[in-house]
């Protein structure tokens, strides 16, 4: 079992400003800045959850379904092993073999409502982050995208789903640009089927009028779904590549991929 985070639930040095998931990107300066903190997708370890008072405190809990509700306070096996992520299908596999591999914090994550991405207060968490290919590509090529797998056991799971639904519902912005308009995060909630005992598929929509930035597609989507099983929360992040497009179908596959291998662990 990895230490646990002594730090208060509602602590603001718990929230943590989202950095730039471009760092191997080579664009102008003022782009980086305004529009493409996604993912540092380089640091290797474990990290713990911090949590948000608001969030977790003020929005009840739906109430668990007859199957899954004597999952809901059970601890699965720790800790969590390399077996409980997703592995992407054999024709979507990067070439890089140093991938899937960790990665420490949580900078990765949107920022969400012009606020730090909310997070909940964990027994124990651990990310891993992969390149994949949506169709063959050769050894110098870069990949399609990025695939973030974000496990975490915490005893607050239902009422932190249950709030991160509320606090999205009809859909919210985040202002990344120097002015407002300039550079633009819009989330909404999608009608998607339900994974595990409940689910979230989250649409990101980037959309830009600085006109350095990221030629010649200033507008792009990416994907962020949340299931919870019992005590476990699985979220996954699909990026495209230095400003493309992630494939929502893409996203739901590496979703229902990444639900069946926490259940697998779970059971």
């Amino acid at each position: 079992m990895r230490n646990v985070d002594p730090r208060s639930l509602d602590s603001p040095e718990n929230l943590r400003r989202r950095t730039d998931r471009r760092s191997r990107m080579v664009i102008v300066a003022g782009c980086v800045l305004a529009a493409m903190a996604v993912v540092v997708p380089v640091l290797v370890g474990r990290s713990f959850l911090a949590s948000s008072a608001t969030l977790i405190g003020s929005t009840p809990s739906p109430p668990a379904s007859s199957a899954s509700r004597s999952a809901v306070n059970v601890t699965p096996p720790l800790p969590i092993p390399d077996a409980a992520f997703l592995s992407l299908p054999a024709d979507m596999k990067g070439s890089d073999p140093s991938h899937p591999q960790d990665v420490e914090g949580l900078d990765w994550l949107p920022r969400l409502c012009n606020a730090a991405f909310p997070t909940v207060h964990s027994i124990e968490q651990r990310t891993r982050m992969s390149y994949y290919n949506e169709h063959q590509i050769d050894a110098n090529q870069v990949p399609t995208g990025t695939v973030h797998h974000l496990i975490s056991v915490s005893d607050q799971a239902v009422s932190y789903l249950a709030g991160l639904r509320s606090l999205i519902s009809d859909g919210c912005t985040t202002e990344l640009g120097a002015t407002p308009g300039q550079t633009t995060q819009r989330f909404r909630v999608l009608p998607a089927s339900t994974r595990g005992d409940d689910s979230l598929l989250i649409e990101m929509r980037w959309s830009t009028t600085n006109d350095q930035c990221c030629p010649p597609q200033p507008d792009f989507t990416h994907y962020l779904s949340v299931t919870r099983i019992g005590t476990v929360l699985s979220v996954i992040l699909v990026d495209g590549w230095e400003g493309d497009s992630a494939d929502r179908q893409t996203a739901e596959l590496f979703t229902d991929q990444a639900v069946a291998a926490v259940q697998d662990w779970i059971h």
